[in-house]
């Protein structure tokens, strides 16, 4: 196999690419230019409204010329130039070098079939930290062509002959979601706002817990507190009650049993009234009459013991007289 050197890539290229520029002859390569037609892959796709075109037209002038490339997404690019090659050669392709600097990756196949004829699409895929944007136009494809040993008879027939725009079907198998790197960040990213979130809920579910502990504590502290102050004071009540009760029974205990006996005394009007006095003692019923008018009891008694007082010392004179000789004069 021998590469096409830049000087038979510039007599012989003329016929197989459309439109052909000498100035995109880079050494032993071709510079390939980027079309009027894109598809970019979104994580909205599945929820974009049919009537809206799926690929994009970029127009010759600006500002509808370039497309945005976002990172972690991939885009179908569709050269500007038809691309030949002859049944005795093949061609290799890639991305430019400050293309794939940004992160822009050529995830298409590597080589063109002998016998090839149209628009080139490249399948690339943005694994950059930021978004890759194009212009119609723009150099952004290399194509390397080479010789086989020999002419083949097995060249390449498939429905990419021809082509001239992005097939549906193509577009079909991009529209799901895109799994990337991107992708993943920003799911971690939404986790991690998640579990802020739900940290910050259980730390305010603990506040109310701790708040509600606290206030079931001071609740159950002030009831049992209360009870003992009632109880407490039952008892007081009742301790001192008690003692103040046993204090007026145990005064008031004489006049209750004068006013049982009184109360257990006949009347003067029943039999047993009359029997029980006539029963009685001379004495006795001298001592319940009432007391007549007369000379007081104290002082009866007080002459009675003056006369007592005066007899004995007449008898103690009288015994003296006897017993005691007569003084002589």
């Amino acid at each position: 196999m021998t590469f096409w050197s830049g000087e038979k890539l510039a007599v012989d290229l003329p016929s197989l690419i459309f439109p052909f520029s000498a100035d995109q002859i880079d050494c032993a390569s071709y510079r390939l230019r980027l079309g009027g037609e894109a598809f970019v892959t979104r994580d909205d796709l599945l929820g974009e409204s049919p009537a809206k075109p799926l690929t994009q037209t970029l127009d010759v002038a600006p500002p509808r010329d370039k497309v945005v490339i976002p990172p972690g997404q991939f885009a179908f690019l569709l050269t500007m130039e038809i691309v030949r090659v002859p049944p005795n050669a093949m061609a290799l392709i890639s991305m430019r070098v400050s293309q794939k600097f940004k992160g822009l990756i050529n995830v298409s196949g590597f080589h063109v079939d002998p016998g090839f004829s149209g628009n080139l699409l490249y399948s690339v895929y943005n694994a950059g930290p930021q978004p890759i944007i194009l212009t119609r136009g723009e150099p952004l494809f290399i194509i390397v062509y080479a010789d086989l040993d020999r002419f083949s008879d097995r060249y390449y027939t498939g429905s990419a002959t021809g082509r001239t725009s992005i097939d549906a079907d193509l577009i079909k198998g991009m529209m799901g979601q895109v799994f990337s790197p991107l992708l993943l960040q920003r799911q971690m990213k939404e986790d991690r706002e998640q579990l802020r979130a739900l940290g910050g809920q259980v730390d305010r579910l603990q506040s109310s817990r701790d708040l509600f502990k606290t206030v079931g504590i001071s609740v159950i502290v002030a009831v049992l507190a209360l009870f003992a102050s009632v109880m407490l004071s039952d008892f007081v009540k009742a301790f001192i009650g008690g003692w103040v009760k046993g204090a007026i029974q145990l005064y008031d205990a004489p006049y209750r049993e004068s006013q049982r006996s009184s109360e257990t005394k006949p009347t003067p009007s029943s039999p047993s009234v009359v029997s029980s006095k006539s029963d009685e003692k001379p004495a006795d019923r001298r001592a319940e009459q009432p007391s007549s008018p007369g000379p007081n009891v104290a002082t009866v008694q007080s002459q009675a013991q003056s006369q007592s007082a005066t007899k004995s010392q007449g008898q103690l004179k009288t015994g003296n007289d006897k017993t005691t000789p007569p003084q002589r004069q």
